[in-house]
């Protein structure tokens, strides 16, 4: 495994829990549930492709909106359970 510079060729991907970039080839050779730079936890759902092709960036907007009604709904949810009353 060695350092790729972010252009061109090489794809790199973001953790979203530690905010670590790790190239797609680091994450390809050394399979772990460890993050390669800080140690912390890896889930294939948290990382993140930069600069995505059209397909995968159709795939993270989906999500993104799931997450937002998701989001959404717990509010309302909450607001409903307390009753949302004023003082």
């Amino acid at each position: 495994m060695g350092k790729y510079i972010f252009a061109g060729g090489v794809r790199f991907a973001v953790n979203w829990r530690c905010g670590c970039v790790v190239s797609e080839k680091a994450i390809e050779e050394v399979k772990s549930d460890v993050c390669h730079s800080c140690g912390g936890p890896v889930n294939k759902d948290d990382l993140v492709m930069l600069n995505p092709p059209e397909h995968i960036l159709q795939i993270y907007e989906a999500k993104l909106e799931e997450e937002r009604a998701k989001k959404a709904a717990k509010t309302r949810s909450k607001k409903h359970e307390f009753g949302n009353h004023k003082s």
